[in-house]
């Protein structure tokens, strides 16, 4: 997962509403975006928010956020979580055989402008005896 996508580093990529899940409808508005003009700029106090007695607060949904973050001060359950993933793959690998996809399903290509998301990213498992 890298932390320089849209939307972290550069504008965020326009999706047409229509297009959008009924999920993603609802949940529009609940994050904030970052002011293109700072968007490279560090500034932590872009997560203040200023409240309505003129108090100042810290609004985790101001912007867009990283799951693990980066650097030294980065998720402290990002290991047990990479654990768990790893576990859960070879739990995949001792119990199914990866057998190759159809030609219609296998394909590198990726979505027009987001190297980071496929197309296609299927498997084909069978059950070991």
């Amino acid at each position: 997962m890298l932390n320089n996508g849209p939307g972290n580093v550069m504008l965020a990529l326009p999706v047409e509403e229509g297009k959008r899940s009924k999920a993603s409808q609802a949940a529009k508005g609940k994050v904030g975006d970052w002011d293109p003009e700072g968007i490279l700029k560090y500034d932590p106090e872009r997560w203040l928010v200023r409240e309505k007695g003129g108090g100042v607060v810290f609004n985790i949904n101001a912007g867009p956020t990283h799951g693990f973050g980066a650097g030294p001060r980065a998720c402290f359950g990002r290991k047990w979580a990479n654990l768990e993933l790893k576990i859960i793959l070879l739990l995949i690998i001792w119990n199914f055989e990866l057998e190759p996809t159809p030609e219609a399903l296998s394909s590198f290509t990726a979505e027009e402008g987001m190297t980071r998301w496929p197309k296609q990213c299927y498997v084909r498992l069978k059950a070991l005896p």
